[in-house]
């Protein structure tokens, strides 16, 4: 009777857990619906009383707002993708291989030699070079894409999807199929010059194209911190908005560098946890609303920008490939609009002979980066220099006149206050003049000045459609939680359940002498040297399942590789257990559990 009676006690216990089970995730998606619910009322609501919405749709941009994009994005690739480290990842041993979600075991099959590996990184190199000066920049971009898309993925293969690449390679394919080298740009250039030659000056209007290209990517920042904030909210609300989340994530940072006394600090104030975890909340959730608002766009970049550098001061998580993207948040024409104004600079005419092609050329460029519109350019037929007048009535010609223009063009800032120095004033006049003597064989090309040829490009409807295909499958990925995925994915959400202790992979190895060590694997130094994502990989090593067997293999054969001094004869295999203490700056092992055995 008493097995029976204990079956029944059992299966009564686990009925209860599971209409718990069931009643928690209810309330979860209760909460989950609610926060949807929610945001699409606030939309409604600012959509009838303010047009938000429809103003946000249709709102124009400069070509400057998404050159400085272009440039931020592919600058950022190239500091953060490197070859050695994806070199030695493709080298692990395949038992050691997770495929992330979508397309990870496609992936894992698409693995090439290192010297192929090496010969697409180098065509990484040069197209995202291309890509950040504007050169074939809109193929070069595609071409960025598609090889980071592929190296990347291989970073991706061992258990952890890093989320810091995801916004590179979606902007990368925006910057593709948006005009994206109007300006700050070699392919501006030499548009300009194939305008001039044929008698006009090429200028850059405000376009609902570029609204629409840098439109996804605020979008996108958007959504990465909507899903994250509504999880917290529907899942771990209760757990997050307590600051235990905060709390844990305080103590298990020591594990990465020691405790500072700023994390230590807040560690003291529990009601400040709270106040910081409630405040994450509001931030996530609400930096898709402040966008939709030119006025507010400025302050959602400050704030997001706040939020990393505080999160990097708690928690040790920078997100720096994010930050440098937030360049797209900011009117770059209005900023140096107005810092002209409060320079009073004030316009200039520019007086210039149509009959030559190199005045044309040279005036053509200088269209083509008036990003405050300050110049006003004007035919001077037979004038053997440019002649420039401002508005308050200075005048220059020649060297003089580029000195005049220097100050009125944002590129050329960093150049003025150099120009009139000694030796450098003499070089630049010398220099023009040598340059304005030596034009006189093109005065006989009598072109008439055909004024300017104002730019406004469409984009086809694929190009259109492509990002909002993107975007919406970010949705969905943020709806279902799936963070572990790639190219695309759900942003770390850190709703799930947490704890203050920390676990770690020993090794004990016991020599031909019968001499027992100990060995911290999770925190060796030659490994964490040589392979950045070493402390990811031990993890798997921690899974006490016979099936995991050949991983845990794999992981001590790595280690034992860098250590070829050791000829142990038996490898003891545990994981430790520590409890974190940043008051204390110490921690304390708590427990020891066995994985497996190893002979050799």
């Amino acid at each position: 009777m008493s097995p029976v009676r204990s079956v029944t006690y059992v299966s009564s216990r686990s009925s209860v857990l599971e209409k718990l089970h069931v009643a928690v995730s209810i309330f979860v998606v209760l909460r989950l619906l609610l926060v949807l619910l929610g945001s699409v009322l606030a939309i409604a609501i600012l959509e009838w009383r303010h047009k938000a919405l429809t103003r946000f749709l249709n709102e124009k941009s400069t070509a400057l707002n998404l050159a400085v994009a272009r440039v931020a994005v592919a600058a950022t690739l190239l500091w953060q993708i490197r070859l050695h480290p994806i070199l030695l990842d493709t080298s692990l041993d395949p038992a050691l291989r997770v495929p992330f979600r979508i397309w990870g075991r496609l992936a894992a099959h698409l693995v090439a030699p290192p010297p192929v590996i090496t010969a697409i990184y180098a065509i990484f190199l040069a197209s995202t070079v291309l890509m950040l000066i504007g050169l074939a920049g809109r193929i070069a971009s595609a071409v960025t894409a598609i090889t980071a898309t592929y190296l990347i993925s291989f970073l991706f293969l061992y258990g952890k999807v890093d989320h810091i690449y995801h916004h590179l390679i979606f902007f990368s394919v925006v910057c593709a199929l948006f005009p994206c080298t109007d300006t700050l740009s070699l392919d501006a250039i030499w548009a300009a010059w194939r305008d001039a030659d044929t008698r006009r000056l090429r200028r850059c209007q405000p376009g609902i194209v570029y609204g629409y290209a840098l439109r996804s990517m605020w979008l996108f920042v958007g959504l990465a911190y909507y899903f994250p904030g509504l999880w917290k909210f529907s899942r771990g609300w209760a757990r997050w908005l307590s600051g235990k989340i905060l709390h844990d994530y305080i103590a298990r940072a020591g594990d990465v560098l020691p405790w500072t006394s700023f994390q230590v600090w807040v560690f003291q104030h529990p009601t400040l946890m709270v106040a910081a975890s409630a405040i994450v909340v509001v931030f996530e959730l609400g930096f898709i609303f402040l966008i939709i608002f030119p006025q507010l766009r400025p302050l959602a970049g400050f704030l997001g920008l706040a939020f990393h550098n505080a999160t990097y001061l708690i928690l040790r998580i920078s997100f720096n490939s994010l930050q440098s993207c937030y360049v797209i948040f900011f009117d770059w024409t209005v900023i140096f609009s107005w810092i002209s104004r409060k320079l009073s600079l004030g316009g200039a005419t520019v007086l210039y002979d149509p009959h030559c092609k190199l005045c044309r050329r040279a005036a053509g460029t200088l269209s083509i980066f008036d990003w405050t519109s300050s110049l006003t350019f004007v035919p001077n037929p037979g004038a053997s220099n440019f002649l420039v007048t401002t508005d308050a009535g200075r005048a220059g010609d020649g060297y003089e006149g580029y000195k005049l223009i220097a100050a009125r063009l944002p590129v050329l800032w960093p150049l003025r206050p150099f120009m009139g120095l000694p030796g450098i004033q003499q070089l630049g006049t010398a220099l023009y003049e040598r340059v304005a003597r030596s034009r006189t064989c093109s005065i006989l090309n009598k072109t008439q000045a055909g004024g300017e040829k104002l730019i406004c490009p469409e984009a086809a409807p694929f190009a259109r459609a492509l990002p909002l295909a993107g975007l919406g499958l970010m949705v969905i990925l943020g709806l279902f939680h799936v963070e572990n995925s790639w190219p695309l994915s759900c942003f770390p959400t850190f709703d799930g359940r947490t704890t203050d202790t920390l676990t770690q992979l020993f090794v004990q190895t016991l020599d031909a002498g019968n001499v027992a060590e100990d060995w911290n694997v999770s925190w060796d130094p030659k490994l964490l040297a040589a392979y950045p994502r070493w402390r990811t990989l031990t993890i798997q090593g921690m899974d006490p399942r016979p099936v995991a067997r050949p991983k845990v293999a794999a992981v001590v054969d790595l280690w034992l590789k860098y250590h070829p001094d050791l000829h142990p004869k038996r490898v003891s295999v545990f994981v430790d257990f520590y409890q974190m203490r940043p008051l204390e700056a110490s921690r304390a092992r708590i427990a020891r559990r066995k994985n497996c055995e190893f002979a050799f």
